[in-house]
């Protein structure tokens, strides 16, 4: 495909837009012909969505706006907002779609999107329903959807249709998988075994919590959020081994999952805890005991998140993959009043942690800790507790391999000098995703470069759909497969 200028319309102007896309936008606009033409958000975010393209250096009266109160119950567009994007797309000469919404509201979109043949760029995860944790048929219907939003892809002139998942975009996570690889082609051996854990650093006080509207817990939680990131990650360290690549494989995968949700905090730090932490200003601030806070929580979604996935060939399990989520877990917040910015600056530290064998041959980890909650730009940020710090360790069988014992990697090793820029090494990877998007659109590069397609997102939503099923059903799920969706 090649266009002369893309005319984008963003539906959802948010907190993720505000801070991926609309700084991409802004950075690119130099070598990159792209022109924010139209928005679509809810009514009760219009002064917000001008606020944020204002401080963004976009000028809010050259933009065509668009506000709607929402899907129907069903989860569909309403027909007279099916009706303006039609006459957006036709008067703006639309010829790009970032949708930036609520996870819940993806697939009306995208199917819409597809309705007119658009080139998209999509927020992870695929979709979200509400009520995941606790409802056997919604936990279903994750995979379901993505299933529905593949076939009206295949059956569009679509040119595109993309993922926004930045750690496929990560160049540490890419130098790892060329390691794993490496020894795979050598010794003929998939990952036998692997453990993820990330810790989001959110620590959101008991009443925020039944009230919060951005990455939720009163809807669904946090395999939600940005639990899809390490669910595809782990899709991804399978496919290495039992992909087409090796005569290996696997016809079967088992989940077991146990979630921490809202009632399980009440535990962990109850009203009288807070109160002693905070002091008389959290009682004016929480009125609800802790008992009345438990009955409030009944039916909300998870917090933090265990899972053991199995991998099966002819009901024998051939490689176990743990995988924890915490969102309730070290942070820098110490004040009782949230900040305004709930996606950054508020407290909020990331920890993260893989460990990924290949039998005796090879043991490659990878750490990230944070100790700010903003970037610091008066410290090395590629050190343990800066915002770039991304290690990885790869541990070798020497004498077989031919390799060190062991080497390790700094993300000033991986990326050069591009990882001492006044930004954090994770916000110019977020920009990446949209100069991929638009080099396609532009034809600077063709489909064979493009990372995250919605089509090589199957077993990723599979497994997002099968978490939430063992936890509904309080037991191991088991799902065949075939060697489609490997690919």
């Amino acid at each position: 495909m090649r266009v002369e200028r893309i005319n984008l319309l963003i539906i959802g102007v948010g907190p993720n837009a505000d801070k991926t896309y609309l700084p991409a936008i802004q950075s690119l606009q130099n070598k990159t012909p792209v022109t924010v033409q139209a928005i679509v958000d809810i009514t009760e975010a219009q002064s917000d969505v001008i606020n944020r393209l204002k401080n963004k250096g976009f000028d809010p009266s050259s933009i065509r706006q668009y506000y709607t109160n929402g899907l129907t119950a069903s989860g569909k567009l309403l027909a007279k907002d099916v009706s303006e994007l039609d006459k957006i797309v036709a008067e703006r000469s639309i010829n790009a779609v970032i949708i930036s919404t609520e996870p819940l509201s993806h697939k009306a979109y995208a199917l819409w999107a597809m309705s007119k043949n658009l080139p998209v760029l999509m927020d992870k995860p695929v979709t979200a329903r509400k009520n995941t944790a606790h409802s056997l048929s919604a936990a279903r219907g994750i995979y379901k959807d993505y299933l529905e939003i593949l076939e009206a892809y295949e059956r569009s002139s679509s040119p595109v249709f993309s993922m926004a998942v930045q750690r496929r975009y990560h160049p540490g996570f890419e130098f790892v998988f060329e390691k794993l690889i490496e020894v795979r082609d050598r010794f003929n051996i998939p990952v036998t075994a692997a453990q993820s854990l990330h810790a989001d650093g959110q620590w959101r006080m008991p009443s925020e919590i039944m009230t919060q509207g951005y990455h939720p817990y009163n809807i669904y939680g946090k395999v939600s959020h940005s639990g899809y990131h390490f669910l595809d990650i782990i899709a991804r360290l399978i496919k290495v081994g039992y992909g087409p690549a090796l005569e290996k494989n696997i016809d079967q995968l088992g989940v077991m999952t146990s979630f921490v949700e809202p009632q399980g905090l009440l535990n962990q730090l109850n009203q009288d805890d807070y109160a002693r932490i905070f002091g008389a200003a959290y009682n004016k601030a929480s009125k609800l005991s802790s008992s009345e806070l438990y009955d409030a929580y009944q039916g909300f979604g998870e917090v933090d998140v265990s899972s053991i996935i199995q991998l099966l060939h002819n009901n024998t399990i051939v490689g176990n993959f743990t995988l924890n989520l915490i969102h309730n877990s070290f942070s820098r917040r110490s004040w009782l009043q949230p900040g305004k910015d709930l996606y950054k600056g508020n407290g909020r530290v990331k920890h993260e942690y893989h460990s990924i064998y290949q039998g005796p041959f090879q043991n490659i980890q990878i750490h990230s800790y944070q100790k700010n909650d903003v970037y610091d730009a008066t410290i090395d940020n590629n050190k343990i507790g800066g915002s770039n710090h991304f290690d990885v360790y790869v541990f070798r069988n020497a004498d077989i391999t031919g390799s060190k014992p062991l080497e390790i990697f700094t993300m000033k090793d991986i990326m050069g000098q591009t990882a001492e820029l006044g930004i954090s090494a994770h916000d110019q990877i977020k920009y990446s995703m949209a100069e991929e998007f638009f080099d396609f659109l532009l034809g600077k590069i063709d489909k064979t470069r493009l990372v995250s397609e919605l089509d090589s997102h199957r077993l990723s939503a599979l497994l997002m759909s099968l978490v939430y099923q063992a936890h509904s059903a309080q037991r191991l799920i088991k799902h065949r497969v075939d060697s489609s969706i490997l690919l």
